[in-house]
C-alpha cells in the first residue's frame, strides 16, 4: 500500500497495544443561531435533526472496535463534566442542561454509550466553537485501558444573506465491512432555509488543492478510503464558494493505519504544561500493531470552518507541535489531515 491517510488522534500503549480512538457524530456537529429571531439551524429540539455523539475506540492488537466498559464513560461539555438524573437527561453544567442526554448507539456490532443532544447550543451567549469530550476505559488484551477523545462543535451566528452547508453520511461515515460503501449527502441553507436548487458542489481530498468529483451526492468504498478520508465539500452559487465543510470517513478493516500519537493531552491550556501537544506519525500494521517503516508524512490543517490554518512551528516529516493559540487561531477547533506516501 503506497498511500495512506490519517489524522490526529488520542492513543495510550500498553504492552505493546494500541487503542486508537476518536468520536464520531451522526450528523453533523454545526448549528447556526439567528440574533433577530432566536432561531437555530438546524433545530436540534427537533428529533430528526438530532445528532448522537459516540466513540469508536479500536485494539490494533486485537484488530477489533472494542466495547467501553460498563459505567467507566464521563462526558465534558467545554471541559467541564455533565451530570445525568435518572432519565439520563443532563442536569449540569447550565448550558447543556436538557439539551443532552446518554443513550447507546450502535457502533457496527457493538453497542457502546453515546451523547444525544436534544436541545439547541445555540444562543446570543453561545456563538462560538464548543467541545465535546469522553473518558472512560476500554478491555484489551488482557488490562483495562483508559481513553480520553474530544469532538468539536461548530456554533456561529448567522443572517438571512449568509449560507450554511452541512454533510451527512450513511452508516456514520464507516465501513466496517467488506463490501460497504457510504454515501454522502450534501445540503444548504440561506437564512435558515434549505435550499433545493440553485447551488453546485465540488468534492476534494487533501492536500484540497484540485477538484475530485462535482457529483451532488457522493459514494465511496474502501478503494476510495485509505484508512481514513478527509473529503471536503465546496458549495458554489452563482461560481462563488459560499461555504467549505470537511467530513471524515474511515476504513476500519484496512491493513495500515497512521497513528498520530500525542505527547498529552489535546485538551490545551492558555499556559502552562497544557499549552501544546507534540504529534509522532508512524504506520502500523492492523492487527499486531507492528511499526511499518519506509513513509514520509505530509500534514494539511483546517480550522473550525474547514479554512486552512498554519501552525506556530511548521509540521516536519515526522510529525508537528500544536499549541493554544494555533488553535485559538482556527477558531477553537484544529483538525490535523496526515497522509503517508510509501518512500
Amino acid at each position: 500500500m503506497s498511500n495512506i491517510s490519517g489524522g490526529f488522534q488520542v492513543i495510550q500503549v500498553i504492552d505493546g497495544d494500541c487503542i486508537t480512538g476518536f468520536l464520531r457524530a451522526s450528523a453533523p456537529l454545526c448549528q447556526f443561531y439567528k440574533k433577530d429571531t432566536g432561531t437555530c439551524v438546524p433545530d436540534w429540539s427537533v428529533a430528526a435533526n438530532q445528532p448522537v455523539i459516540y466513540p469508536v475506540l479500536r485494539s490494533q492488537n486485537e484488530g477489533t472496535v472494542k466495547p467501553v466498559v460498563a459505567s467507566s464513560d464521563k462526558w465534558y461539555y467545554n471541559g467541564v463534566e455533565i451530570t445525568f438524573n435518572a432519565s439520563n437527561v443532563a442536569t449540569a453544567p447550565a448550558a447543556i442542561a436538557n439539551r443532552a442526554k446518554k443513550v447507546t448507539q450502535s457502533n457496527g456490532t457493538i453497542n457502546v454509550p453515546g451523547l444525544q443532544i436534544i436541545g439547541n447550543l445555540g444562543s446570543a451567549d453561545n456563538m462560538d466553537a464548543d467541545t465535546i469530550r469522553m473518558t472512560g476505559a476500554v478491555e484489551a488484551s488482557g488490562h483495562s485501558i483508559a481513553y480520553d477523545v474530544s469532538i468539536g462543535l461548530d456554533i456561529a451566528e448567522y443572517s438571512d444573506s449568509e449560507y450554511v452547508g452541512f454533510l451527512n453520511a450513511t452508516n456514520g461515515g464507516i465501513i466496517d465491512e467488506e463490501g460497504e460503501t457510504i454515501t454522502i449527502t450534501p445540503s444548504l441553507y440561506k437564512g435558515g432555509s434549505k435550499m433545493t436548487s440553485g447551488y453546485s458542489v465540488k468534492w476534494m481530498k487533501p492536500p484540497y488543492t484540485a477538484s475530485h468529483s462535482t457529483a451532488s451526492t457522493l459514494t465511496v468504498g474502501r478503494d476510495d478510503i485509505d484508512s481514513r478520508l478527509d473529503l471536503m465539500c465546496q458549495f458554489i452559487v452563482d461560481g462563488a464558494v459560499v461555504d467549505t465543510r470537511i467530513i471524515t470517513l474511515s476504513d476500519e478493516i484496512d491493513p495500515y493505519y497512521i497513528a498520530c500519537e500525542a505527547s498529552g493531552t489535546t485538551m490545551l491550556e492558555s499556559t502552562g504544561a497544557y499549552s501544546s501537544v507534540k504529534f509522532t506519525y508512524k504506520v502500523k500494521k492492523m492487527g499486531t500493531g507492528e511499526v511499518i517503516s519506509g513513509y514520509t508524512f505530509a500534514t494539511v490543517l483546517t480550522g473550525a470552518k474547514g479554512q486552512a490554518i498554519s501552525l506556530t512551528t511548521a509540521p516536519t516529516a515526522a510529525g508537528c507541535t500544536v499549541t493554544y493559540a494555533d488553535v485559538k487561531n482556527a477558531g477553537g477547533n484544529l483538525t490535523g489531515h496526515v497522509t503517508a506516501t510509501k518512500s
